[in-house]
């Protein structure tokens, strides 16, 4: 009788065996820790980005969005109030660094070329960003389709 059932009892054993110490469980939790490991990674990234690296993310979101033709203009202009509302704090962030930089040229006695370099470098992302809100309020202000577009056409353009 027992002839009868021990090779049945040996197979089931022997697949036990072999599922749980042949890796099964080792390899779910190997790709839990890695997923964990990843998510992590990119948390750490996105804390540990840079005030000008988030804004160059955003305006090149934005300029997606814009060229985007399967995005309706209603859709593309809530987004350019989003990322207004976005732009208005990194901008906040990006002005003190340029203080900062400003502070440590002075404070290195640099020639006046390099802090006219500086100054310079300023005056072009002021005008930009002028440019750019320009731009927005313009989208959120037009009155019908036809201008919205144009308006979005010329952000876009300014944004490539």
């Amino acid at each position: 009788m027992f002839r009868k059932y021990s090779r049945a009892i040996s197979a089931v054993v022997v697949c036990i065996f072999t599922w749980t110490s042949g890796g099964v469980f080792t390899v779910a939790h190997a790709a839990q820790q890695v997923i964990k490991k990843s998510m992590a990674q990119e948390q750490q990234q996105g804390k540990g980005k840079g005030a000008e690296e988030r804004l160059s993310s955003l305006t090149e979101e934005l300029r997606e969005t814009l060229a985007d033709p399967k995005v309706d203009h209603e859709n593309k202009k809530l987004k350019l109030s989003a990322g207004k509302g976005e732009l208005a704090g990194l901008d906040l962030e990006i002005r003190k660094q340029f203080a900062e930089t400003e502070k440590k040229l002075k404070d290195a006695k640099l020639p006046a070329e390099i802090l006219e370099r500086h100054y310079k470098f300023v005056k072009h992302y002021d005008d930009n960003l002028a440019e750019l809100k320009g731009n927005i309020e313009r989208v959120e202000k037009a009155k019908d389709k036809a201008q919205a577009e144009v308006e979005l056409e010329k952000t876009r353009a300014h944004l490539e």
